[in-house]
């Protein structure tokens, strides 16, 4: 339940003018729980445990649903189709950020040989 007072996404939101809105103690304790069941091998349950928590979130006003925990897309794939938001998973996003920033280097690559290429 921690992760929700990191404030790692609270900054960058307050910058760009967007309200975040997380769930109540008792929902980021079926969160929580539903991480740690998909971990024991349970998706169907984790589903149980979280669906209806995004659900209560949309409910209170969210647009959009930021799948902060790497579990979290594993536990909602299958039923994007019936949530009624956009879905936005932290993972993905970092690494086509990455990529973006990779790209953004001159090409250092072309002066590699072709042994050295295989392993960058």
């Amino acid at each position: 339940m921690r992760r929700w007072r990191t404030g790692l996404y609270q900054k960058k939101a307050l910058e760009r003018g967007l309200t975040l809105i997380q769930p109540e103690e008792a929902g980021q304790a079926l969160v929580m729980q539903a991480i740690y069941t998909l971990k024991r091998g349970d998706k169907t349950a984790a589903q149980a445990l979280l669906l209806p928590q995004i659900d209560s979130l949309i409910a209170r006003g969210a647009q959009a649903i930021i799948m902060g925990c790497t579990e979290i897309p594993l536990i909602v794939a299958g039923h994007e189709r019936a949530i009624a938001c956009p879905m936005i998973d932290s993972t993905a996003s970092l690494v086509r950020a990455a990529i973006r920033w990779y790209e953004s280097w001159p090409d250092t690559r072309a002066s590699l040989t072709g042994e050295q290429r295989l392993t960058a």
